[in-house]
């Protein structure tokens, strides 16, 4: 026979069991990076980076990506490719990402998408990371949206020579070079359509990084511009957003 104290001991122990285990917490996070402003009908990298900090044991990694309308999966391009992935020409919602078991944290992977021929302005990228633990199960990463700026919707910076959508070191040095000479003109034979220091004409549309104030020249603020470009994935013309020369920088 059981004493009072017995069934006591035996209730604790069932309320025990029955209440729910404490966890860890799981901090679980989704970045992604868009290398430069896409171009209609061209391919375009995106890099995604995938972090946890958790006492729990993840089991399975997955990413689903929802892509803007009548774009479509590519390739795996680097980094630490899935298990699992689309098969080329996917498109919609690209949820066959995983990797089983799951890797290291962090990782980071590139995959390739083209954009539809047909389109046109800025688009949007969405999805999030999900994981399993053995202890809890199914987490999920805050939703993540981020911004696919349209490489034609406008001019090119002048100092994109290569009209990349992006400002590279070269062309940045270019830059730099006509700061040093103190002065540049037109010249329509040169990379860039300008020749450093004043021999030369004033006939042709001013250098973009020329507009603090625009006076032929480039200073010290608009060369630092050009530097802030040089390490941004990318630059887009944009008129009717505030910015001090009317270019806004590409962001992931």
């Amino acid at each position: 026979m059981y004493s009072p104290i017995h069934r006591m001991s035996r209730l604790a122990l069932l309320l025990a069991l029955a209440a729910p285990l404490a966890t860890a917490e799981v901090d679980f996070n989704l970045h992604r990076n868009v290398a430069a402003p896409y171009v209609s009908g061209e391919t375009l990298d995106i890099e995604v980076t995938l972090t946890l900090v958790s006492d729990e044991t993840p089991t399975v990694l997955g990413l689903e990506e929802t892509l803007p309308s009548g774009w479509s999966f590519d390739s795996i391009v680097g980094g630490n490719t899935p298990d699992v992935f689309p098969a080329p020409g996917r498109t919609g919602l690209l949820d066959e990402f995983a990797w089983i078991p799951a890797p290291s944290f962090p990782v980071t992977f590139t995959y390739r998408v083209r954009a539809d021929a047909a389109s046109e302005g800025d688009r949007i990228l969405s999805g999030q990371g999900i994981i399993r633990t053995l202890e809890t199960g199914e987490h999920r990463t805050a939703p993540m949206a981020t911004l696919l700026p349209w490489a034609g919707a406008g001019p090119f910076h002048s100092a994109d020579t290569n009209a990349s959508g992006t400002i590279e070191l070269s062309e940045a040095l270019r830059v730099i070079q006509i700061y040093n000479q103190g002065a540049y003109r037109c010249a329509a034979d040169s990379e860039d359509g300008y020749v450093p220091g004043t021999e030369g004409t004033e006939d042709c549309p001013p250098h973009d990084s020329d507009y603090a104030p625009q006076d032929w020249s480039i200073s010290l603020r608009e060369v630092l511009r050009t530097i802030q470009m040089l390490n941004s994935p990318g630059v887009v013309f944009c008129p009717d957003l505030p910015s001090e020369d009317g270019y806004c920088l590409g962001t992931g």
